[in-house]
């Protein structure tokens, strides 16, 4: 007996899903939170229409349509592509080995405190928050934070005393005290689809 092969809507029209279950990718290591779903798809080309943006997956509702491929011919008039669903990663923090110039202590060698601007490699914490939104430069706070020295007129200064900001004894806490300062630019960058990362960069005051 022939074997007869149905198409599962008439003519292809409707998009089917050619994965039995959807192939599941951590992108990121460090963060089993951030997860993309891949699913494959076979439609009469004529019928085929792109996906919007951020559409919910229809099993994991918490990961949205961030990359659609373009559909390719295989046969007849089918057509196949995928879909990647993403998931909004929680923040987490990675660490790296980099120089930093921490600021002199008074611009006078005379003075008791004074220590020269201290260049050395140290620890850099990045840390990483993502969120999902079509207009990042309203939703997403990436203020600059730079961490800089400056007098009463706002000029950088490489040394800190006690008119700067911060000034010698507030800056000399923090070394004691290990606080963390910004150490280099926020940078922000789409992720995936319209889910975007901010990172900020920090290390201890020395």
């Amino acid at each position: 007996m022939a074997i007869i092969y149905d198409a599962p809507s008439a003519n292809w029209a409707t998009a089917s899903q050619t994965t039995a279950a959807p192939r599941v990718v951590y992108p990121i290591a460090q963060n089993t939170s951030a997860i993309v779903y891949e699913r494959d798809w076979v439609q009469n080309e004529a019928n085929w229409s792109p996906t919007a943006l951020d559409t919910a997956d229809a099993t994991y509702t918490s990961a949205f349509l961030v990359e659609e491929t373009t559909p390719q011919q295989i046969g007849g008039t089918l057509v196949t592509w995928t879909q990647r669903y993403a998931t909004v990663p929680n923040d987490w923090s990675d660490f790296d080995e980099r120089p930093f110039t921490f600021p002199g202590y008074y611009d006078e060698t005379t003075d008791v405190n004074y220590r020269a601007p201290l260049t050395k490699n140290c620890t850099w914490k990045i840390t990483h928050s993502y969120l999902k939104t079509t207009d990042p430069y309203a939703d997403f706070d990436v203020s600059d934070f730079l961490f800089q020295s400056t007098d009463t007129y706002g000029t950088v200064l490489d040394w800190v005393d006690d008119s700067s900001t911060p000034t010698y004894t507030a800056y000399s806490g923090d070394v004691t005290l290990e606080t963390l300062i910004d150490c280099a630019h926020t940078t922000l960058e789409r992720y995936a689809g319209n889910i975007w990362v901010k990172r900020v960069f920090e290390t201890k005051a020395q």
